[in-house]
């Protein structure tokens, strides 16, 4: 309808710009007669012309049309009979059939055929045929034609002919005109519809290079995201981006929420559930697009992203050699927000990112096998020296409390011969998790050596310290009973800067020294803590 419309309200614009050649040549006639001529009707014609085709065009065509087309569309079917009865008096008042402003009846019906085809155009000429036929009938009553002859009959016929004749043209030169300009504008959609798809195309590979070459220069996992939702956001329209990331046993699931600049928003660790999207990703290894959260496959997790005004989500599966590990979510706030050129845009991305997340997760690996201990999973001795020393010249700067535990097990090489080194293995790796839980995030447990370890408590005063201590002493027991043959126990030493030393080794020897004190007095206690 509102193509139509359009299409209408061109269509009388060309019709006002005929009215108005019309009322001009009827105007210089007036001026410059060619023959006796009824001045005086003419002249009034010529003005309720002048006042009628701006009050039409002004009032109708501009204002009432565009706002009320379907209730006034009817006003067209009179609008060029109009233009017919107008054209019919001039040539009355102007010569009748002799007029030699008869061509404006062609003027009339070429208006009409060439925007309106050519069944309009016939429309047009069996009006201007009646209309001719009557000023013909005038001029015989009053007696101009007092002797009609077969000559004045050809030239009748003649005339009504050529009206049929300008209207079958006009209606085909018309259709011509609008064919071809269908056809370049369809042309013209066509182009600019292909260079869209070829800047799209563009942007799509500068994209992937973009992220293939941050993927390849950098190790930082949480880089290679950032960028790659920046760069996404270039091309594809979406409100926020999470990464779920499986470990190796697929038993938790850490968790990043990204907006669409690239910034994380939330990162957690959680448990694999059925109740998301993500899960069902995984477990079926394929790409699952909702266009409407609210219809279609549900999860209970929908509740809490609709909250937020999300309606659209995208997710597809990160998958390296054929092993998922993990999920890339885009969320919309519009209803069917991702369409086909989107997934071509974002599976291969993510064939990148999941190449990028497995080699930065290779290396996070083989960098915290290099200072991690193979048996208890504890970090190892270098390591413990190198944040021992960070974080001393940090207590140092800021004049805060550090304080290191000095652990080493008590009868370990009798239990070795007794039960074999296997065992004994076995017992060290329960030490390093009795460790692991009893330090904090800031914290480190390390094997310092053998059966000797050590903890390094950043703003832990020699009491907390001591605490520390006793509870390990005290779940060692627990967990790890006499066995017979041979008893196992553990030893403890404490040292804390600045109370008792002042430097890195002081720290360490001292420690050391409570250490084989409690050894020799074999009292299972602290003993740094009666040192002030």
């Amino acid at each position: 309808m509102e193509t139509k419309k359009n299409k209408v309200q061109d269509y009388e614009r060309l019709g006002t710009i005929t009215r108005s050649v019309l009322l001009i040549f009827v105007f210089l006639f007036v001026l410059f007669p060619e023959t006796e001529i009824n001045r005086q009707l003419l002249a009034a014609l010529l003005i309720v012309g002048a006042l009628y085709i701006p009050t039409y065009h002004f009032i109708f065509v501009r204002k009432i049309l565009p706002t009320k087309y379907s209730e006034t569309k009817q006003i067209f079917y009179f609008s060029h009979p109009i233009d017919v009865i107008a054209v019919t008096m001039v040539v009355l008042f102007s010569g009748a059939h002799l007029s030699p402003l008869f061509f404006l009846y062609y003027i009339v019906i070429a208006s009409i055929a060439l925007p309106y085809g050519k069944r309009a155009g016939f429309f047009g000429a069996t009006a201007t045929s009646l209309a001719f036929s009557i000023v013909y009938g005038l001029e015989f009553l009053s007696g101009s034609l007092a002797h009609l002859h077969w000559q004045h009959t050809l030239h009748f016929l003649i005339e009504i002919g050529s009206f049929w004749v300008v209207a079958f043209l006009s209606g085909n030169i018309g259709q011509i005109l609008e064919r071809s300009l269908k056809e370049q504008a369809a042309l013209a959609l066509r182009n600019e519809q292909l260079f869209r798809l070829q800047k799209k195309e563009a942007q799509r590979i500068a994209v992937i290079n973009s992220v293939s070459k941050m993927a390849s220069s950098t190790l930082d996992m949480l880089k290679v995201c950032t960028k790659l939702v920046r760069e996404l956001k270039k091309i594809v329209d979406f409100d926020r981006v999470s990464i779920s990331l499986l470990d190796e046993k697929g038993s938790n699931v850490e968790s990043y929420a990204l907006s669409s600049t690239g910034e994380v928003i939330e990162k957690k660790v959680v448990i694999p559930k059925e109740v998301c999207c993500a899960e069902w990703v995984t477990r079926y290894k394929k790409p699952l697009m909702r266009p409407d959260l609210a219809k279609g496959i549900h999860f209970e997790t929908d509740d809490t992203i609709m909250a937020q005004g999300i309606k659209t989500c995208f997710s597809l599966p990160l998958v390296v050699r054929d092993k998922v590990i993990g999920t890339f979510c885009l969320y919309n706030k519009k209803r069917g927000a991702f369409n086909d050129d989107d997934v071509k845009i974002l599976v291969p991305l993510t064939e990148q990112l999941s190449i990028a997340i497995e080699n930065a997760k290779l290396y996070g690996k083989v960098k915290q096998q290099a200072v991690t201990d193979h048996l208890t999973g504890l970090y190892n001795h270098s390591y413990f020296q190198h944040f021992l020393s960070n974080e001393l010249a940090r207590a140092k700067r800021y004049q805060r409390p550090l304080s290191v535990v000095m652990l080493d097990l008590d009868g370990f090489k009798g239990y070795n011969d007794n039960f074999g080194h296997p065992e004994g293995d076995r017992i060290l790796k329960k030490v390093g998790e009795i460790l692991q839980k009893n330090v904090r995030d800031s914290d480190i447990a390390a094997r310092y050596g053998g059966d000797e370890f050590i903890l390094v408590l950043p703003e832990t005063t020699i009491q907390k310290a001591s605490t520390v201590a006793e509870r390990i002493q005290d779940q060692f027991k627990e967990e790890i009973p006499d066995e017979p043959h041979s008893k196992l126990g553990i030893s403890v030493g404490v040292a804390s800067f600045p109370t008792i030393a002042t430097s890195k080794s002081e720290l360490i020897k001292i420690a050391d020294d409570f250490l084989y004190g409690t050894k020799k007095v074999k009292k299972r206690k602290i003993v740094g803590t009666i040192i002030s």
